[in-house]
């Protein structure tokens, strides 16, 4: 690979497993966070959306179409060219927020926040960059 751009796209899927399913999303960044490139796929009656929250640098709403428990584990991470450079302004550190999904909450949702190595203040990931995300999510 020359390029983040010449990272293929792949669609997300869901893995089923006993009592859980593992959600998973691959994205690919345009400028200032916009998502250029997302696929997330689940069966008919599931389904998961992976959105760039509004106001907020280096936010993402993950929305999961189904009532799940809780979740389980989640990772995520950036995926970029041979030699890349990933600079400290931008969001290189992945965490989650606003935990939505069972324990009574009503829209399934959770945010994933990217945030710089310096101050671990909210940030963009690098513009052209791709990132992966995923979930472990407990069934009802």
């Amino acid at each position: 690979m020359t390029a983040a751009n010449d990272l293929r796209v792949f669609p997300g899927r869901t893995r089923h497993m006993k009592n859980k399913d593992k959600v998973e999303f691959f994205v690919r960044t345009s400028t200032s966070g916009a998502i250029d490139t997302a696929l997330a796929w689940l069966e008919a009656d599931q389904g998961g959306t992976i959105e760039l929250t509004g106001s907020e640098d280096g936010r993402y709403t993950v929305t999961v179409w189904k009532g799940y428990k809780g979740i389980r584990s989640w990772g995520a991470g950036i995926l970029a060219a041979d030699d890349t450079v990933l600079t400290t302004a931008k969001g290189i550190i992945p965490s989650i927020r606003d935990i939505d999904i069972g324990a009574g909450a009503a829209d399934g949702t959770v945010e994933l926040q990217w945030s710089k190595n310096t101050d671990l203040a909210d940030a963009d990931v690098e513009d052209g960059l791709a990132f992966f995300f995923w979930m472990e999510l407990e069934r009802p």
